[in-house]
C-alpha cells in the first residue's frame, strides 16, 4: 500500500476490548476535500460482490516469501469517471488503448478484509473516491463512497465542474463566512458552496454553486431556523 494512499485516508484501526473497529480521522467532509484527495472518482454501479480473494504480495527483502493479503472484490460497471481516468485505464486491459475509456465498463474495485472494509450493496449507483495501488483500484470506509441518488444537485454539478478545479484550495483554507457575508451554514455549504482561490491568488474563500447556497439559506430562514 503506497505511504500516500495512508496519509490521504487516514483510516485508523484502533483496540477496543478484544474486537478491532475503524476509526477516520474527521476534518475531510466536505466532498471538495474527497474529490481532491482521491486518486480516482467515479461514478459506478455494483454488478457484483464482495468476493474474497487471498493475494501473495512479494516481500521486497526476500521476493522468495510473501505476505498474504485477505482483499474483498467488486465488480462494478463504470458509468462515467470524473477524477483519474487514465490512471482508471492503466488498471484495466486497455490500458493500452488510445483515446478515452469506453463506458460502461466492469472493473474489479478491492478493500482490505477487515473492519475498514468498504460496504457496498449489489445494484447500488454509487460516487466512488478512492486510490490506486499498482494496477488495482481500491477503496476504504474512510474514502468517498455515497450512492449517487443522495448527492445534491449542488454536489453533481460541483463533481462535475468546480471541485477539480480548485483542489489547489483545501476547504480548511476558507474562513467560516459565507458568500453572503454572513457564518456558514455547515448543511447548506456542504450541498452547495466549493472552496477557491480568491483573485490575489494567496487566500480561498467560498463559492456558491448557482443560487444553491442562498436559496438553502432561503428556505432555512422561512421554516424558522435563521430569525
Amino acid at each position: 500500500m503506497k505511504s500516500i494512499s495512508v496519509l490521504v485516508i487516514f483510516c485508523l484501526l484502533i483496540n477496543e476490548g478484544f474486537s478491532l473497529s475503524c476509526r477516520c480521522v474527521p476534518g475531510n467532509d466536505h466532498p471538495q476535500d474527497k474529490f481532491c484527495t482521491s486518486d480516482y472518482v467515479l461514478r459506478g454501479l455494483v454488478e457484483s460482490g464482495p468476493v474474497t480473494k487471498t493475494i501473495q504480495i512479494p516481500r521486497p527483502d526476500n521476493p522468495e516469501n510473501s505476505w498474504t493479503r485477505s482483499v474483498l472484490v467488486y465488480r462494478v460497471q463504470i458509468q462515467r469517471i470524473f477524477k483519474g481516468e487514465n490512471k482508471v485505464k492503466n488498471t484495466t486491459p486497455l490500458k493500452d488503448y488510445p483515446g478515452k475509456v469506453p463506458l460502461p465498463m466492469e472493473v474489479a474495485i478491492y478493500t482490505d478484509n477487515n473492519s475498514c472494509a468498504a460496504q457496498l450493496e449489489q445494484g447500488r449507483d454509487y460516487v466512488l473516491g478512492g486510490y490506486i495501488d499498482g494496477q488495482d483500484l481500491e477503496i476504504f470506509s474512510c474514502n468517498w463512497i455515497q450512492t449517487w441518488g443522495s448527492l445534491s444537485s449542488g454536489q453533481r454539478i460541483g463533481i462535475r465542474r468546480y471541485y477539480g478545479r480548485n483542489c489547489a484550495c483545501r476547504t480548511s483554507l476558507c474562513s467560516w463566512m459565507d458568500p453572503l457575508g454572513g457564518m456558514m451554514d455547515y448543511y447548506c455549504g456542504l450541498n452547495n458552496l466549493y472552496c477557491a482561490m480568491r483573485k490575489d491568488h494567496a487566500t480561498c474563500s467560498w463559492k456558491d454553486i448557482g443560487r444553491g447556497y442562498r436559496e438553502c439559506i432561503r428556505d432555512a430562514t422561512i421554516l424558522g431556523f435563521y430569525k
